[in-house]
């Protein structure tokens, strides 16, 4: 794996990250709050990047150490 490729997190780590609904993660997904790939079968990756954002724009405190993003 290259250096400086983005991380993701699935839909599911996101929503438990947030303490919210897969379904909430997916409808900001697709409503554009984040940003990230669809893979086969209408799965989305979100970026580490769009993740911190969103939680940072919108009052979420997380926890750095719960955060385990993947690069695939």
């Amino acid at each position: 794996m290259k250096k400086g490729m983005p991380k993701y997190l699935s839909t599911l780590e996101a929503a438990r990250l947030l303490e919210v609904s897969t379904f909430s993660i997916q409808r900001w997904f697709d409503l554009g709050l984040f940003t990230g790939p669809h893979l086969p079968g209408g799965k989305r990756r979100i970026t580490l990047d769009s993740f911190l954002a969103f939680a940072k724009k919108h009052g979420y405190e997380l926890n750095p150490s719960e955060i385990r993003a993947t690069r695939d």
